[in-house]
């Protein structure tokens, strides 16, 4: 898969913005506007192996607090290509992928 989103991550900014009381308009509008910046094709999907992986993730780096949905993230990478895109210096830690930071795309 060429670059893309991991659909776990869809999930977690629509909690994030629930959470923070945006207004259901609001979080459709951001979703229709995503649409069209990644097309259906481009979302990496949640699968059995992707939260296999994350299971075995959340084992073995035990100690990193707040790791559920960073560990379904990269679940979800490995089952794709192995590549996570993201600000989050922390995820250079995780052997199992490597991390493009966004700030150099």
């Amino acid at each position: 898969m060429e670059s893309g989103v991991a659909s776990s991550a869809l999930l977690e900014l629509d909690l994030i913005l629930k959470n923070g009381n945006i207004a259901d308009e609001e979080r459709f509008d951001v979703f229709n506007a995503l649409m069209v910046e990644f097309p259906r094709e481009m979302i990496a999907p949640v699968t059995h192996g992707s939260l296999a992986a994350s299971i075995s993730l959340q084992k073995t780096y035990a100690g990193i607090r707040s790791f559920y949905f960073d560990s379904i993230h990269i679940g979800v990478a490995i089952q794709a290509d192995g590549i996570i895109v993201s600000s989050d210096a922390a995820f250079d830690r995780i052997s199992e992928v490597k991390r493009i930071g966004l700030e150099s795309l």
